[in-house]
């Protein structure tokens, strides 16, 4: 049998990253049509990096530079949607480097709220 030893005290060579998690409350139902099209790869004007979290959302990188496009496909550039420029400011200052938006997730009182359209 093998044994089991106690990780005791910090681990110096773990590379750790911090994810903020927010309502779906926080982007219009234009930019969650958009990140939907990202992550099933029928488009590719904004994130490059967007996962589908199946029905419950998206995960995605933070960009370094939120005032930055993002995209940059074939040498043209896409601004960001309000929305979701406000949330990757919001991550950044948070010192996240993902963002998961989530169906589940509480709504943040430090982020606008978006009613469905």
């Amino acid at each position: 049998m093998v044994s089991r030893a106690k990780i005791a005290g910090p681990l110096p060579n773990a590379d750790l990253s911090t994810i903020l998690t927010v309502s779906i409350d926080h982007i219009c139902t234009s930019t969650a049509a958009l990140l939907e099209s990202e992550a099933n790869g029928t488009s590719n004007t904004i994130l490059l990096t967007v996962g589908n979290w199946g029905t419950y959302g998206w995960f995605m990188w933070v960009p370094e530079d939120a005032d930055a496009p993002v995209g940059n496909l074939g040498g043209d550039e896409f601004d960001l949607p309000a929305d979701l420029y406000h949330i990757f400011v919001y991550a950044k200052q948070a010192g996240a480097d993902y963002l998961l938006i989530d169906v589940d997730a509480a709504v943040n009182p430090d982020l606008p709220v978006y009613p469905e359209e």
